[in-house]
Protein backbone atom coordinates (compact mmCIF):
# COMPACT_ATOMS: atom_id res chain seq x y z
CA UNK A 1 0.00 0.00 0.00
CA UNK A 2 2.94 2.16 0.81
CA UNK A 3 4.16 1.86 -2.88
CA UNK A 4 0.70 2.81 -4.08
CA UNK A 5 0.78 6.04 -1.93
CA UNK A 6 4.56 7.16 -3.03
CA UNK A 7 3.68 6.21 -7.02
CA UNK A 8 0.48 8.17 -7.03
CA UNK A 9 2.49 11.16 -4.86
CA UNK A 10 5.01 11.01 -7.34
CA UNK A 11 2.44 10.91 -10.34
CA UNK A 12 0.63 13.68 -8.92
CA UNK A 13 4.15 15.85 -8.57
CA UNK A 14 4.83 15.37 -12.41
CA UNK A 15 1.87 16.30 -13.28
CA UNK A 16 1.49 19.22 -11.50
CA UNK A 17 5.33 20.33 -12.29
CA UNK A 18 4.12 19.55 -15.85
CA UNK A 19 0.93 22.18 -15.73
CA UNK A 20 2.79 24.98 -14.50
CA UNK A 21 5.52 24.86 -16.35
CA UNK A 22 2.74 24.79 -19.05
CA UNK A 23 1.01 27.74 -17.88
CA UNK A 24 3.92 30.10 -17.65
CA UNK A 25 4.03 30.20 -21.59
CA UNK A 26 2.38 32.85 -23.47
CA UNK A 27 0.83 31.98 -27.27
CA UNK A 28 -0.82 33.80 -30.27
CA UNK A 29 1.17 35.49 -32.92
CA UNK A 30 2.67 38.32 -31.15
CA UNK A 31 2.72 36.60 -27.68
CA UNK A 32 6.04 36.97 -25.81
CA UNK A 33 7.59 38.46 -28.78
CA UNK A 34 10.28 41.11 -27.87
CA UNK A 35 10.05 43.58 -30.73
CA UNK A 36 13.40 44.75 -32.23
CA UNK A 37 12.54 48.48 -32.15
CA UNK A 38 10.32 48.60 -29.67
CA UNK A 39 9.50 52.66 -30.17
CA UNK A 40 8.29 50.65 -34.10
CA UNK A 41 6.24 47.85 -32.46
CA UNK A 42 4.54 50.66 -30.33
CA UNK A 43 3.11 53.04 -32.68
CA UNK A 44 -0.77 53.49 -33.14
CA UNK A 45 -2.78 51.79 -30.27
CA UNK A 46 -1.24 48.84 -29.10
CA UNK A 47 -2.18 46.20 -26.16
CA UNK A 48 0.75 45.04 -23.78
CA UNK A 49 -0.05 41.99 -21.54
CA UNK A 50 1.20 43.36 -18.12
CA UNK A 51 0.75 41.08 -14.65
CA UNK A 52 1.29 44.96 -12.47
CA UNK A 53 -0.29 48.00 -14.60
CA UNK A 54 2.59 50.29 -13.18
CA UNK A 55 4.43 47.96 -15.30
CA UNK A 56 3.36 48.90 -18.87
CA UNK A 57 6.55 48.95 -20.78
CA UNK A 58 6.43 47.75 -24.08
CA UNK A 59 10.53 46.83 -23.88
CA UNK A 60 9.92 45.03 -20.79
CA UNK A 61 6.35 43.15 -21.30
CA UNK A 62 5.02 41.32 -24.88
CA UNK A 63 2.65 43.39 -27.41
CA UNK A 64 0.00 41.16 -27.28
CA UNK A 65 -2.02 43.05 -30.06
CA UNK A 66 -0.65 45.36 -32.32
CA UNK A 67 -2.33 48.54 -34.02
CA UNK A 68 -3.06 46.28 -37.49
CA UNK A 69 -4.68 43.78 -35.26
CA UNK A 70 -7.54 46.11 -34.43
CA UNK A 71 -10.14 45.09 -37.48
CA UNK A 72 -13.13 47.59 -35.63
CA UNK A 73 -14.53 48.45 -32.77
CA UNK A 74 -18.06 49.12 -31.71
CA UNK A 75 -18.51 51.70 -29.43
CA UNK A 76 -22.73 51.04 -29.12
CA UNK A 77 -22.04 47.23 -28.33
CA UNK A 78 -18.10 47.75 -27.06
CA UNK A 79 -17.70 44.59 -29.89
CA UNK A 80 -13.77 44.84 -30.51
CA UNK A 81 -12.84 42.38 -33.67
CA UNK A 82 -9.13 41.31 -34.13
CA UNK A 83 -7.90 40.27 -37.48
CA UNK A 84 -5.33 37.61 -37.80
CA UNK A 85 -5.14 37.06 -33.99
CA UNK A 86 -6.73 34.38 -32.16
CA UNK A 87 -7.83 35.93 -28.27
CA UNK A 88 -7.94 32.63 -26.69
CA UNK A 89 -5.01 31.98 -27.47
CA UNK A 90 -3.60 35.41 -27.37
CA UNK A 91 -4.61 36.16 -24.14
CA UNK A 92 -3.79 35.19 -21.16
CA UNK A 93 -6.05 35.18 -18.15
CA UNK A 94 -5.38 36.93 -14.63
CA UNK A 95 -2.99 38.90 -16.43
CA UNK A 96 -4.09 42.62 -17.77
CA UNK A 97 -3.34 44.52 -21.31
CA UNK A 98 -2.59 47.93 -21.25
CA UNK A 99 -3.89 49.68 -23.94
CA UNK A 100 -1.64 52.58 -25.60
CA UNK A 101 -1.58 54.91 -27.97
CA UNK A 102 1.79 55.11 -28.72
CA UNK A 103 4.09 56.00 -26.11
CA UNK A 104 0.84 57.04 -23.62
CA UNK A 105 -1.08 54.42 -21.70
CA UNK A 106 -4.86 54.76 -22.28
CA UNK A 107 -6.21 52.59 -19.87
CA UNK A 108 -5.65 48.75 -18.66
CA UNK A 109 -8.47 45.45 -19.14
CA UNK A 110 -8.67 42.32 -17.10
CA UNK A 111 -7.85 39.40 -19.90
CA UNK A 112 -10.25 37.46 -21.07
CA UNK A 113 -13.04 36.82 -18.90
CA UNK A 114 -16.07 34.77 -20.08
CA UNK A 115 -19.11 32.67 -18.99
CA UNK A 116 -16.81 30.38 -16.40
CA UNK A 117 -15.69 33.31 -14.70
CA UNK A 118 -17.34 33.52 -10.86
CA UNK A 119 -15.42 36.48 -9.68
CA UNK A 120 -17.00 39.93 -9.79
CA UNK A 121 -14.85 42.67 -11.64
CA UNK A 122 -15.67 46.43 -11.04
CA UNK A 123 -14.05 47.76 -14.02
CA UNK A 124 -12.89 47.24 -17.50
CA UNK A 125 -12.52 43.58 -18.62
CA UNK A 126 -12.15 41.85 -22.18
CA UNK A 127 -15.23 39.29 -22.11
CA UNK A 128 -14.70 36.63 -24.61
CA UNK A 129 -18.29 35.38 -25.26
CA UNK A 130 -18.12 32.19 -26.88
CA UNK A 131 -14.53 30.43 -27.38
CA UNK A 132 -15.69 28.87 -30.58
CA UNK A 133 -16.98 31.64 -32.17
CA UNK A 134 -14.77 34.33 -30.53
CA UNK A 135 -16.63 37.99 -30.10
CA UNK A 136 -14.87 39.94 -28.21
CA UNK A 137 -16.09 43.10 -25.97
CA UNK A 138 -14.38 45.59 -24.00
CA UNK A 139 -17.32 45.84 -20.66
CA UNK A 140 -17.20 47.79 -17.92
CA UNK A 141 -17.63 45.24 -15.40
CA UNK A 142 -18.23 41.58 -15.23
CA UNK A 143 -20.65 40.16 -15.01
CA UNK A 144 -22.85 43.19 -16.64
CA UNK A 145 -24.85 43.90 -13.84
CA UNK A 146 -21.91 45.09 -11.61
CA UNK A 147 -21.43 48.11 -14.17
CA UNK A 148 -24.52 49.52 -12.17
CA UNK A 149 -22.17 50.21 -9.13
CA UNK A 150 -21.11 53.11 -7.73
CA UNK A 151 -17.08 51.49 -7.91
CA UNK A 152 -17.50 50.14 -11.50
CA UNK A 153 -18.96 53.54 -12.43
CA UNK A 154 -15.85 55.62 -10.55
CA UNK A 155 -13.61 53.21 -12.53
CA UNK A 156 -15.41 54.35 -15.79
CA UNK A 157 -15.05 57.92 -14.55
CA UNK A 158 -11.44 57.17 -14.14
CA UNK A 159 -10.82 56.33 -17.49
CA UNK A 160 -12.83 58.37 -19.57
CA UNK A 161 -9.73 60.38 -21.05
CA UNK A 162 -7.70 57.53 -22.18
CA UNK A 163 -11.07 55.90 -23.62
CA UNK A 164 -12.14 59.08 -25.44
CA UNK A 165 -8.26 58.69 -27.16
CA UNK A 166 -9.29 55.53 -28.04
CA UNK A 167 -12.01 56.12 -29.77
CA UNK A 168 -11.21 59.22 -31.33
CA UNK A 169 -8.02 57.62 -32.77
CA UNK A 170 -10.40 54.57 -34.46
CA UNK A 171 -12.66 56.86 -35.66
CA UNK A 172 -9.67 58.75 -37.43
CA UNK A 173 -8.18 55.56 -38.99
CA UNK A 174 -11.51 54.79 -40.07
CA UNK A 175 -12.11 51.37 -37.75
CA UNK A 176 -15.14 52.92 -35.49
CA UNK A 177 -18.14 50.84 -36.40
CA UNK A 178 -21.47 53.03 -35.55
Amino acid sequence: MKKFYLGFGILSLFALLCAACGSDQESGPQAGRQPDDPGAAAKGICGVGVSDRADADVSENPIVFADGNIEWFNPTTREIRFRDLEPAKAFVPYREIVFRLDDETLFAAATIVSDVNSQIYYDLVLYLSDPVEPRCYLNDAYPLWAADSDEARANAEARAEGWNKFIEQLRQDGRLQE
